[in-house]
């Protein structure tokens, strides 16, 4: 794994599975202030590895975002925040 040294800013190792879930994070942020959805309780957002193992289980990611179906095997809170930002975006 590539990690970025440690610096002020970041208190510890910023690995390439912590970009992917960041990213996911932005992403799934981006979406729902592109969609105006203020109605969304963030904490029903949030990820949780008990709950997103059933829920996740089936999900795939159909269209342009298939890509992110990659992140399914490898980094599943990043495929999670993915694939909730899907939904906002296009159900």
């Amino acid at each position: 794994m590539i990690a970025i040294p440690v610096s002020h800013l970041v208190q510890s190792r910023f690995d390439l599975d912590d970009a992917k879930v960041a990213a996911g994070k932005v992403g799934l942020l981006t979406t729902l202030l592109l969609k105006d959805r203020t109605d969304l309780d963030l904490a029903s957002l949030r990820y949780d590895h008990a709950t997103a193992m059933q829920a996740m289980a089936d999900a795939r990611i159909e269209g342009d975002w298939e890509r992110l179906n990659r992140l399914k095997g490898v980094n599943l809170e990043a495929f999670f925040y993915g694939h909730k930002a899907h939904e906002i975006e296009f159900l």
